[in-house]
Formats: structure tokens, sequence, C-alpha cells
């Protein structure tokens, strides 16, 4: 069983370790974070967990032309 003081040491060990990860972030180059977000976009089609944008992209452009069409009174 832990006792109250191993769990402060505890967290208070993932409170030194959350702070320097945040300073870490703080410190990477926004090329570096655009290409670490590139790599997961790219894992996660790749995975089949999200379509490639531009085909979600195509869809909510259909999506926009057909609100507009039914706006103005062209589409039913």
């Amino acid at each position: 069983m832990i006792t109250k003081k191993d769990a402060r040491t505890y967290l208070n060990r993932w409170r030194l370790a959350d702070k320097a990860l945040a300073g870490a972030l703080r410190q990477t180059p926004i090329k570096e974070k655009l290409h670490q977000m590139d790599a997961c976009y790219r894992m996660a089609v790749g995975l089949g967990l999200i379509r490639k944008l531009t085909t979600a992209k195509r869809k909510n452009e259909k999506e926009v032309s057909r609100r507009w069409r039914r706006l103005k009174g062209l589409a039913p």
C-alpha cells in the first residue's frame, strides 16, 4: 500500500516532469511542430482512422453548394 508521503512524492515528480515537457514544447520550433502534426495526420490516414483531407473538403464544399442552392430556391 502506498503511503501519503509516497503519493505526494510521486505526484511532485510528475509535476516536475510536466513542467519540463511544457518547457520543451515551448522551445520546439514551429516547423518541427508542423512536421510532427503532419506525421500524425498521415499515420491516422494510413490506419484508416480519418479520410484524406481532400475527400472531406470536397464533401463539405458539395454540402455548402447544396445549401446555397436550396437557400436561393434553385434546388428542392
